[in-house]
């Protein structure tokens, strides 16, 4: 029987991390904090209000083409 380990990249700093990560999809606590951080302080912000159809449509078209695996799908 094989083990089957998958490769991921930490969304924050594009670090290799296991899949199995206690922070995971990021590759520390502090990566994680550091995203929030970003969010909180309005680094990462979302521009306008969107309808729900603009919502659907960006959502179905990212996870159309996400890949956990792909260092360039973040």
């Amino acid at each position: 029987m094989s083990l089957v380990v998958k490769l991921a990249f930490c969304p924050h700093c594009r670090k290799e991390i296991l899949e199995k990560t206690v922070a995971f999809p990021f590759c520390s606590e502090v990566c994680r904090d550091a995203d929030l951080f970003n969010w909180l302080s309005e680094d990462y912000v979302i521009s306008r209000d969107l309808t729900e159809e603009e919502w659907n449509e960006i959502i179905q078209k990212r996870f159309d083409k996400l890949d956990p695996y792909d260092p360039n799908a973040f």
